[in-house]
């Protein structure tokens, strides 16, 4: 099939490389129309996106209205939604793949169902689908996605065709490495940091448990791609907090797929998807994880016995290609999800 992937493609760390690579590995033809690469006038984006913040708690249909001619229309957001829509009409395509794409307009994905079907994949929690309406996107496309089971029922209120589908992660990058590497770090988190985190990482340094921070707000700053994938091969135990109280993020998968232990907080679909004890391990309050962590720091067999299972498991149905087929398999209507 000739696909046009809309995402993000000139950021190393995107997720929609990995997911394009995956596509084409399924032998079809994909062009890659990186929106905000074609952007202009970038000096202006992080004001533009604090504007944006601040003006959409503010709900009052004139304010929508702003909201809207600010994404879509200034700083050459126009110009970009043209592009789309002109690359739509000219070419063939047998689907276009919108990831989030939020300076999209999504009145513009209504007017491409004249010349292609449309799959929307969304990536976010519920809470940041309300901000950019992600359900009028989802609405407007042939299909749609998310990885939250809250926003996918958010689009299915709204009358999309819509699945509850994950991220995926990339084996080659995400692995155990070479055999009898050490690990030599007892316990690692990876990610912004927040009041909420802080506090569970001050509960497990007070209660002597050696623990590394990397990512905004941390002592050591922000990895990504090969550079994490070395660190969680090196580490005993991967900590895990979730954005809300319903779905994860890719980190889950990263973690897994590197034949570590990961313990998360808690939420909705990581029991959909996992058993706990056996895939990985979850908690809900400081006390229950420090508890898990002082007994699997204690218990490498049993640790290295969980790890290999959830690494067994994510990548029997979890790497992009298992993620990509399954979207894939609903378009040709060869299964449903």
């Amino acid at each position: 099939m000739r696909i046009l992937h809309v995402g993000v493609f000139s950021d190393p760390a995107s997720t929609n490389i990995q997911m394009a690579l995956a596509i084409k590995k399924k032998k079809n033809n994909v062009l890659c129309f990186d929106y905000r690469y074609k952007k202009k006038k970038k000096e202006f984006n992080h004001f533009h996106k604090i504007f944006l913040e601040k003006i959409s708690k503010i709900k009052l249909p004139f304010f929508e209205k702003i909201i809207d001619f600010h994404r879509y229309y200034l700083l050459g957001n126009w110009k970009v939604n043209r592009q789309l829509y002109s690359e739509v009409k000219k070419n063939k395509y047998d689907v276009v793949f919108f990831s989030k794409t939020d300076i999209i307009n999504y009145n513009k994905i209504s007017q491409l169902k004249k010349y292609t079907r449309t799959w929307y994949y969304f990536m976010d929690p519920l809470r940041n689908a309300i901000n950019i309406k992600a359900q009028k996107y989802a609405l407007s496309s042939t299909w749609s996605s998310a990885t939250f089971s809250s926003v996918s029922a958010l689009f299915r209120r709204e009358g999309a065709n819509s699945y509850h589908i994950t991220e995926g992660y990339n084996p080659n990058i995400f692995n155990p490495g070479e055999r009898n590497i050490k690990k030599s770090v007892d316990i690692i988190f990876v990610g912004s940091s927040s009041s909420k985190r802080k506090n569970y990482i001050n509960y497990l340094t007070k209660n002597k448990i050696n623990i590394e921070c990397f990512g905004p707000g941390w002592r050591n700053k922000s990895i990504f791609i090969d550079d994490l994938a070395v660190v969680y091969r090196r580490t005993k135990i991967i900590l895990n907090f979730t954005r809300d109280k319903v779905g994860f993020s890719d980190r889950v998968f990263h973690a897994l797929g590197s034949r570590t232990l990961l313990i998360s907080e808690y939420c909705r679909d990581l029991e959909k998807f996992f058993k706990k004890g056996f895939h990985l391990e979850w908690f809900k309050t400081p006390e229950e994880l420090l508890k898990l962590v002082k007994f699997y720091l204690k218990n490498e067999n049993l640790r290295e016995k969980i790890a290999i299972q959830g690494y067994n498991y994510v990548l029997k149905y979890f790497t992009w290609e298992k993620i990509i087929e399954k979207i894939f398999n609903i378009i040709q209507n060869k299964k449903d999800n």
